[in-house]
């Protein structure tokens, strides 16, 4: 699924970049409006209302509109990434307690409908970008980490593609069955969502680290290991 949503994407990266230089203002606003569209409908289909033609409903789950925000939102501010970093660090407290707000309204909604349906679908993007904007805010603070935490961070940003894709099978096909003592409520009353999420990375890191020492990994996304260790790098 998310592969052939990156693929479209993808495909329509030389023109969101084109106009990300040229009128950044109003693609954000176009990106914004045909996300919240879309899941804005699943909500409202039920009532009888539309919000865009239905011969576009059965795919429009495998489309990128859903997904447009959020790469814009990307590509922006990667533009302006040293000012994004100036600006927020100011803010940094303030921004740790929306975080916090947004996790909270987020779970309780969650434990209300289900997480991911279409109750949550639009509070999911509310909260996806307070948490981009707090990562950004406190980044500033990791100049201050010594060379070895700065070193793990950025091999774990080298190997973050191949997390990104394995830590989904892991989390739902096969940490799922794990023995019932598992299931125990972890700030969540759906069961142990976060023990699941910490589990499923920190395996995929895990094979990201064996996998980098075998020829040809870069086939799966993964950086090659150039050192016996990467945390040794400079």
């Amino acid at each position: 699924y998310f592969m052939i949503i990156l693929i479209q994407l993808y495909l329509l990266y030389p023109l969101l970049k084109q106009l990300t230089l040229r009128c950044p203002v109003a693609l954000f606003v176009v990106a914004t409006l045909m996300t919240v569209i879309v899941l804005l409908d699943g909500y409202l289909r039920p009532m009888g209302i539309h919000l865009y033609p239905r011969f576009l409903e059965p795919g429009i789950i495998l489309l990128f509109p859903r997904w447009l925000y959020y790469f814009v939102l990307g590509m922006m501010l990667a533009t302006v990434l040293p000012r994004v970093l100036t600006v927020t660090a100011r803010f940094a407290f303030i921004t740790v307690g929306l975080w916090v707000l947004a996790a909270i309204g987020l779970l309780q909604l969650s434990d209300q409908y289900g997480f991911l349906q279409k109750e949550t679908n639009l509070p999911i993007m509310l909260y996806a970008t307070v948490a981009l904007i707090m990562l950004f805010s406190v980044s500033a603070g990791l100049k201050y980490l010594p060379q070895k935490g700065k070193s793990l961070l950025r091999w774990m940003a080298s190997q973050s593609f191949f997390v990104y894709f394995v830590h989904l099978l892991l989390f739902r096909h096969i940490l799922s069955p794990l023995p019932g003592w598992l299931h125990y409520p972890l700030f969540h009353s759906d069961g142990s969502i976060f023990l699941y999420w910490f589990l499923a990375v920190g395996v995929s890191f895990g094979l990201a680290y064996i996998m980098s020492f075998i020829p040809g990994c870069q086939w799966l996304g993964i950086v090659p290991a150039r050192r016996p260790f990467p945390l040794t790098r400079a």
